[in-house]
């Protein structure tokens, strides 16, 4: 009753569906799977994971700033879209980047669990696009958001 009430309103109103985000603001105390990857970084440790692969789309800030602003242009939407990059990226293609970019050190331990307080989810995107009927088209992929964020936070902690 309440989405069918919301989704009455003659104005913009819209809803954003984030799957993934990382930013050079990202608590590093946190237990997510990129907090701990920069934390091994700077720490100059081994990242210990599981052999599970799972998927996921990190948006760039930059993309997510473009969405919003394509939302705010547009009149009378009222809708949810979903935030997407222009690729989605796999733990292991990021293990493997962040090898080849940061040096990092990983090892895979076939008695590891990830913790996930809301279930697991293997693959956690979306392929659905109808942002782009708003004229919403991301420019970064999920790794490279992943690299350029972390290296920020790595410039800002001298490593």
């Amino acid at each position: 009753h309440s989405e069918a009430k919301h989704r009455s309103f003659n104005h913009n109103i819209v809803d954003l569906r984030v799957f993934a985000y990382f930013s050079r603001y990202i608590d590093l105390e946190a237990s997510f799977l990129m907090s701990e990857i920069v934390n091994c970084l700077l720490q100059g440790k081994e990242f210990i994971t599981g052999p599970n692969n799972i998927v996921r789309d990190y948006i760039h800030p930059s993309d997510l700033h473009s969405l919003i602003v394509k939302c705010i242009e547009k009149k009378k939407l009222n809708c949810a879209l979903d935030v997407y990059s222009l690729k989605p990226a796999s733990k292991f293609e990021i293990l493997e980047e962040f090898k080849s970019q940061f040096g990092l050190k990983y090892n895979v331990e076939s008695d590891v669990k990830g913790l996930n307080v809301t279930g697991s989810k293997d693959n956690y995107y979306s392929s659905y696009k109808k942002a782009e009927e708003i004229g919403y088209y991301p420019a970064h992929t999920s790794l490279e958001s992943l690299v350029e964020e972390t290296r920020f936070i790595l410039s800002k902690n001298k490593i």
